[in-house]
């Protein structure tokens, strides 16, 4: 019994394109980056940032930040500057903000050098205590690819974003007057 010839034209392209789905498929499982620094080519972008997981973290919480750069950098790094609730005094130092640098970016010296280099794609994630002592509120986080050239330590890119700060009493659901933010109405239910 013989194949009509349109199965023949099937199958002659079925087989190369399986091919190359299943060459895509072992690159991803094997290379993941490759298919993330392809989305940023393609997407024209070469830095995204932001926090992870949880906005709404109480106070001794770890808020988490993920960044990815696309390019060259010499002596690279990724940290984030936080500015707290407006008019508010960080207590660990004694400003409005505090830095949350990403640990393996960072060479620890008197002038903290970043260890990244190269032209390729530099992926990370971290994270980073929120102190006991911090004042409730919203926060601003600035999460930056800082590279140091000759010297001078340079952000290169910068994304903003923010998260907010309850202490463990506090009920993000309720307002002072007892009022839900969700669907549930007023609380405690009215008896009848």
């Amino acid at each position: 019994m013989l194949l009509p010839l349109a199965w023949l034209d099937l199958t002659g392209f079925l087989f190369p394109a399986l091919l190359i789905v299943g060459v895509l498929l072992l690159i991803h499982g094997v290379w993941p980056g490759f298919f993330v620094g392809l989305k940023m080519r393609i997407k024209g972008i070469d830095f995204e940032a932001e926090i992870v997981g949880k906005k709404e973290l109480y106070v001794g919480e770890a808020v988490r930040f993920k960044a990815r750069f696309r390019g060259k950098l010499e002596n690279g790094a990724f940290t984030v500057k936080v500015f707290g609730p407006a008019d508010s005094i960080l207590p660990d130092t004694g400003q409005n903000y505090a830095f949350f640098a990403c640990p393996d970016t960072v060479i620890r010296t008197p002038k903290d050098v970043g260890r990244l280099k190269g032209a390729r794609l530099h992926e990370y994630r971290w994270s980073g205590p929120i102190p006991t002592k911090y004042p409730t509120g919203k926060y601003r986080a600035y999460i930056r690819v800082y590279d140091d050239l000759g010297g001078r330590n340079e952000v290169i890119r910068e994304k903003e974003d923010s998260f907010t700060v309850m202490k463990q009493d506090e009920w993000p659901f309720m307002d002072s007057g007892g009022t839900s933010s969700t669907l549930i109405g007023k609380w405690p239910p009215r008896q009848h």
